[in-house]
């Protein structure tokens, strides 16, 4: 019963990750410090990890060395030390090592859902978290058909990190084609690069639900895949264009 009930606990965690990814331009000052749910969800999973190991809290330590870990840490060093002795811009340097170091606690945690669940189910809770982003950028193309504002209903009215409200709020134009659509994003193109992986896994998903004669799996995961595909056109992002194409053909394989 305690194996289930962990085991529900980390399902719980995974799929609030996921779903909160897409929402880390969104964050609130606290006491100095900014909080954003996906942050508040990654608390969450950290809690879910140590109380369910249990005797196996020393293995979490054996992430350290992984070696994209330790370069992700490498890069945060350099930034700290940079802040430390040459502090042209303080609040943009300890933020970048802010972000890299969530960036890690985020490869750890995952990394050890991953030794917990299946991959399959990871990879579902990346696809499913998905969703909002893309109905998010759709909402963007066709707000303005319908003569209604493009402003994300209810997210555009939470903070966003200082710095980083313009970039959320106004288009980015690709010349006379139009707006780029980048979703729940500051950027267009790390909206492109975050899709990538979703289209992959979509369409991997998609491969192993037909395989089993799952229909209905198969067709929600199909459509996700061929949404999130049109979404990545729309991000005019060419880097997101090639890495599409590039891993897809490898999956396919």
């Amino acid at each position: 019963s305690y194996t289930l009930a962990a085991g529900d606990w980390r399902r719980t965690g995974l799929y609030l990750l996921a779903l909160t990814a897409p929402l880390e331009v969104y964050r609130t000052p606290v006491v100095g410090v900014n909080i954003s749910l996906f942050r508040l969800s990654l608390l969450f999973a950290v809690g879910v990890l140590l109380v369910t190991a249990r005797g196996q809290r020393r293995d979490l330590m054996r992430w350290v060395g992984h070696p994209l870990v330790a370069a992700y840490l490498l890069v945060a060093g350099v930034f700290v030390v940079g802040t430390l002795v040459h502090p042209i811009d303080p609040f943009l340097g300890w933020r970048e090592a802010g972000q890299i170091g969530t960036g890690v606690v985020t490869l750890v945690v995952i990394a050890e859902f991953a030794r917990r669940e299946s991959a399959e189910r990871i990879a579902s809770a990346i696809v499913v978290g998905s969703v909002l982003p893309i109905l998010g950028a759709a909402w963007v193309a066709l707000a303005p058909k319908l003569g209604a504002s493009e402003a994300l209903p209810f997210l555009s009215h939470i903070p966003a990190a200082p710095g980083l409200e313009v970039t959320r709020q106004a288009l980015s134009s690709f010349g006379p084609i139009g707006a780029r659509a980048k979703g729940t994003f500051g950027d267009p193109n790390h909206f492109g690069v975050y899709l990538v992986f979703v289209v992959c896994l979509a369409f991997a998903l998609t491969i192993v639900a037909g395989s089993r004669g799952n229909r209905r799996a198969q067709v929600c995961f199909g459509a996700t895949a061929v949404a999130a595909a049109a979404t990545i056109v729309a991000t005019y992002s060419r880097s997101a264009w090639i890495a599409a194409v590039i891993s897809v053909l490898i999956i396919a394989i």
